[in-house]
């Protein structure tokens, strides 16, 4: 009875940890969204509360991040699965919005950005199966 607790225990821990990544990828990516529905950009008064707001949910995000790593580590392989494949979108999703927004100068979504998407997520299953190929040679030794 113990040892099935202890189980169940650390499964819901790996299911918390997955639920925060997933929430923290979210959140990244709909920041603008967010705060261009509490704050239109109207008046001066909006425009600073925007930035607040967008400034505030990117801490959060971090905040967020900064939990994930907390977690304890975890030998359940379709979850570390799962929840690498969140993180490297993630990561990826981060670092193509700031050069999308430092080197092209684009903020509106058209086809360098659906592109983009397509690669990171291309990007983020290779990354994938190279863990897999990796966990499936350890296993085998």
């Amino acid at each position: 009875m113990l040892t099935t607790l202890k189980t169940l225990l650390k499964r819901s821990r790996l299911y918390l940890k997955i639920l925060v990544t997933l929430v923290t990828v979210v959140l990244f990516l709909s920041v603008y969204q967010i705060a261009n529905y509490f704050y239109p950009l109207d008046d001066a008064e909006s425009v600073r509360n925007w930035w607040l707001l967008k400034v505030d949910l990117y801490a959060v995000v971090v905040g967020l991040a900064i939990v994930i790593t907390t977690f304890d580590k975890y030998k359940d392989i379709k979850l570390a699965r799962v929840q690498s494949f969140i993180t490297s979108v993630g990561v990826g999703f981060a670092i193509s919005n700031f050069i999308d927004r430092r080197f092209l100068n684009d903020r509106v979504l058209d086809m360098n950005d659906l592109l983009i998407i397509m690669f990171i997520i291309a990007m983020s299953q290779i990354r994938l199966t190279k863990i897999l190929n990796k966990v499936n040679r350890f296993d085998n030794d």
